[in-house]
């Protein structure tokens, strides 16, 4: 089983209800590997004809668009991200499927505790592991710590959510924190670290590492 919730209903629910018959469907580097077995399972289920872009996605700003126009698509299928909170319209639709990650968060967190400074913490992620903030903030409230969510920045979706040209929101709660716990990968936790000047803890839960990046 894959370690990311690919919504494989939901992206043929999404295929068939807007009747789309040629598709591009692009994925993060990470999840490249998952392209053959998507493509098998749309053709199989909707009939589309479906293309694979080997081109990387770095973020939701980093659409396939003009592939998805050279090859006649009538939609495009974008993995990794959610959509950016800008007022844009597209020439081909697109579809954001986040693909939340399976990775258990619980012991990195607990391994994260012992480094943090003081008992307000901002606490932040990315989309994929969004869902499990309210169990990690409940989790720090139970050892005795105050949690502040950073709110929706220019470009992040989700209260909560860092991305990697959006830092904001843990700037606005910078004064009303100790330190900051952020949950994911080394990228964007040193931007968050380079973003404010309050102490930054990354807890890894792809390697289930800890680190400070002050």
């Amino acid at each position: 089983m894959s370690m990311y919730d690919l919504e494989e209903d939901r992206l043929v629910g999404e295929i068939t209800g807007r009747g789309a018959r040629r598709l591009l469907v692009q994925l993060p580097d990470g999840l490249k590997n998952e392209g053959p077995r998507l493509a098998s399972l749309i053709r199989d289920k909707t009939g589309a004809e479906v293309f694979i872009s080997a081109t990387p996605a770095w973020g939701a700003c980093d659409l396939s668009l003009d592939a998805a126009a050279r090859l006649k698509a009538d939609l495009l299928v974008h993995y990794g991200h959610n959509e950016f909170l800008r007022d844009s319209s597209n020439r081909i639709p697109v579809v954001y499927i986040p693909a939340k990650s399976r990775h258990e968060i619980t012991p990195v967190v607990e391994k994260a505790l012992p480094l943090l400074q003081g008992t307000r913490i901002g606490l932040a992620t990315v989309v994929q592991h969004l869902h499990t903030l309210p169990e990690t903030a409940k989790l720090l409230e139970s050892k005795g710590f105050k949690i502040h969510l950073p709110g929706r920045g220019p470009w992040a979706h989700d209260t909560g959510q860092v991305l990697g040209c959006d830092y904001f929101g843990l700037k606005r709660i910078e004064p009303e924190v100790d330190s900051f716990l952020v949950i994911g990968s080394y990228f964007h936790g040193l931007g968050a670290s380079l973003s404010v000047e309050k102490p930054t803890i990354l807890a890894d839960p792809y390697d289930q590492t800890v680190s400070n990046l002050e």
